[in-house]
């Protein structure tokens, strides 16, 4: 999905994260830049399980990682560098782990 809609795996590669992060949430971002919504935290990215699945406090952290990760990954795909292995995916699964125990209870207001 995130290929369809940046038309292309060459544009998906030259987008930043925060771009790839906010994907197909394209009128709630332009909703949150008219109007001063709160801005989208993620898009077709919401579909990965393990955005998905997360509590919703932690959603826009995980998002952002993966995002990132993702981006790396893209760039190396389209432009020839290193495959990304099993190793790297279990880093980004690591990292979405500490994010999750480190926010297992919402923020105090």
């Amino acid at each position: 999905r995130l290929c369809v809609e940046a038309h292309g795996r060459a544009r998906l590669a030259r987008l930043p994260a925060g771009t790839m992060q906010i994907l197909g949430a394209e009128k709630a971002f332009f909703n949150h830049l008219k109007t001063g919504a709160p801005s989208p935290k993620h898009g077709h990215i919401f579909m990965h399980p393990w955005i998905s699945r997360s509590p919703k406090w932690v959603r826009g952290k995980i998002a952002r990682t993966v995002a990132a990760k993702a981006s790396i990954a893209a760039r190396c795909d389209a432009y020839g560098g290193e495959v990304w292995g099993q190793e790297a995916v279990d880093a980004v699964a690591a990292r979405v782990e500490v994010i999750r125990t480190e926010n297992s209870k919402p923020r105090q207001r």
